[in-house]
């Protein structure tokens, strides 16, 4: 007898357990009943739409984005032009139909490093951000731009660091900004948590924490009565996040 014949009847039996098995026990093949669970805001989503927003003449990094009440994506961006050798604070926004998009700033083609961008009330974008040549021995600015509904308005935050690092943006209730940043007078020295915000009158800034490294990076929300809250991460040797 061939070694084939062997395994032919060995074959028929086993397939045969197999057939019993999915129709004499068929409990046994629903037996497994997963918990409750929450439903996921993606149930039922099986594809990623992707498209592009296109910047001509501008290479956009640092890309930050919010949705407006409809849903709406806005992005700021820093754009770079190499043509130029600089960079510019963009702007770009969806209608609902088609992508848009603007410079917002162009100062001393250093703006838009660390750019951040919140939507008020009304969908308008607010935009925190760096204006920052480190080949010269300017300072660096920290800057706000908004738009009215009509044009763009700039206005300088802080202008006293030779360093700044990216700030964290909140608007309160009367639609008005909030930041949290780190900065340096000089690129030598210690990096320290600073805090500011706009009312009718202009601009107010306060030191959270001036030692230790405190700002290097940070990041804001403002509660229901529009008091601050910061988190915070303190560089070497430190290495640790707070909380303020």
């Amino acid at each position: 007898m061939t070694r084939r014949m062997l395994l032919f009847p060995l074959a028929f039996v086993l397939f045969s357990l197999l057939i019993a098995g999915v129709y004499l026990w068929p409990e046994a093949q629903a037996s497994y009943a997963p918990g409750p669970r929450a439903p996921s805001p993606q149930e039922g989503m099986t594809t990623w739409y992707t498209e592009t927003v296109t910047i001509s003449g501008l290479v956009p990094m640092e890309p930050f984005m919010a949705l407006d009440a409809s849903g709406h994506p806005h992005i700021s961006f820093r754009g770079v032009s190499f043509i130029l050798s600089g960079s510019v604070l963009g702007y770009a926004w969806h209608d609902g139909l088609a992508w848009e998009w603007q410079i917002v700033d162009r100062q001393d083609l250093g703006a838009g490093w660390g750019n951040i961008l919140a939507l008020d009330g009304p969908g308008r974008p607010h935009i925190a951000y760096q204006v920052d040549d480190l080949d010269t021995n300017q300072n660096a600015l920290l800057k706000h731009a908004w738009f009215d509904g009509l044009d763009w308005w700039t206005e300088v935050v802080d202008d006293r660091m030779r360093d700044i690092r990216r700030a964290g943006l909140d608007l309160d209730s009367w639609g008005q900004p909030h930041l949290s940043y780190g900065g340096r007078p000089d690129l030598q020295g210690n990096i320290g948590l600073y805090y500011a915000r706009r009312d009718d009158s202009g601009w107010h800034r306060e030191t959270v924490r001036s030692t230790e490294m405190a700002g290097v990076s940070s990041a804001l929300a403002l509660d229901a009565d529009n008091h601050p809250h910061i988190s915070y991460f303190r560089g070497d040797p430190h290495l640790d996040l707070w909380y303020a």
